[in-house]
């Protein structure tokens, strides 16, 4: 009589893994007398169920913040105004490393570099937000001045 069929439709998968892994993987099965095979299927199911039970946590978080009041639209926003700010804070931060360095260096125009994308990132995200907050957006603009006078000086001397 024929084995039973375990599968409906069938796929095979290769792939490599480490000797030590392998070895190991290798003890579990025989430890739970089960092929490698078995071994591996189980443990593809077993991760697939707990990122689908991770999913549904997630949306059952988001139905709570639904009935919170909140919506996707006003996290969001709320997650663009502090990121705003913490880009903002980063971009003080290359500011004051470029003012200690070395002008016309190779490091310094990196830096240079560092900040020009960081005060580019915070106008997009700005422009992302109905009103922007006004104490960060005076901390870019001062930023912006403060780069440009870094950058004639640097021309200068």
């Amino acid at each position: 009589m024929p084995r039973p069929r375990i599968f409906e439709q069938r796929t095979f998968i290769g792939f490599h893994v480490d000797y030590e892994d392998y070895l190991l993987i290798k003890e579990l099965a025989f430890r739970e007398r089960k092929t490698l095979s078995e071994f591996m299927r189980d443990a593809i199911r077993e991760y697939i169920a707990q990122k689908y039970r991770e999913n549904i946590l997630k949306a059952q978080d988001y139905e709570q913040l639904v009935k919170a009041g909140e919506t996707i639209n006003e996290l969001s926003l709320k997650l663009n105004y502090s990121m705003f700010k913490v880009n903002v804070k980063e971009a003080e931060k290359i500011l004051l490393g470029l003012k200690k360095m070395i002008p016309r260096r190779l490091d310094w125009f990196s830096a240079l570099e560092k900040l020009k994308r960081q005060v580019n990132k915070c106008f997009q995200i700005a422009n992302q937000l109905p009103k922007p907050p006004e104490k960060e957006m005076k901390k870019l603009i001062e930023i912006v001045n403060e780069m440009e006078q870094l950058v004639e000086k640097s021309k200068i001397g």
